[in-house]
């Protein structure tokens, strides 16, 4: 005579035997129980590999710029990156002459010059 071991889901052992010891039960019980957790953790794994990868390749959403006057009476542009570029107005005014100047380095440079996304 053969007694299955059932759980809500379904069969998780081997038929179970009358000369089968206890020991044996469990083990079958717990070798089941472990390979069922196996499989949903490596299809958990899965998952969580695709999302990351999808997460990888999006695109990052671009952040407005902001202005505000320092503490110290400096005008501090946020958006640019992690932290504000905060320039005296005479500071902002010298770069804003060279503009120019600037935006050809880059344009000669562009080969060595990384971008940050």
């Amino acid at each position: 005579m053969a007694i299955n071991v059932t759980k809500t889901n379904g069969t998780i052992a081997a038929p179970v035997t009358p000369a089968m010891d206890i020991q044996a039960i469990i083990a079958q019980a717990v070798a089941a129980a472990v390979s069922q957790a196996t499989t949903s953790m490596t299809a958990e794994v899965a998952k969580l590999k695709a999302e990351n990868a999808k997460l990888a390749t999006a695109p990052k959403p671009e952040v407005p710029l902001s202005y505000r006057v320092s503490l110290k009476g400096a005008v501090s542009v946020y958006g640019l990156g992690r932290f504000p570029v905060t320039l005296y107005k005479s500071q902002w005014l010298r770069l804003f002459a060279v503009a120019d100047k600037v935006k050809a380095f880059i344009l000669a440079n562009d080969k060595d010059l990384k971008s940050k996304e």
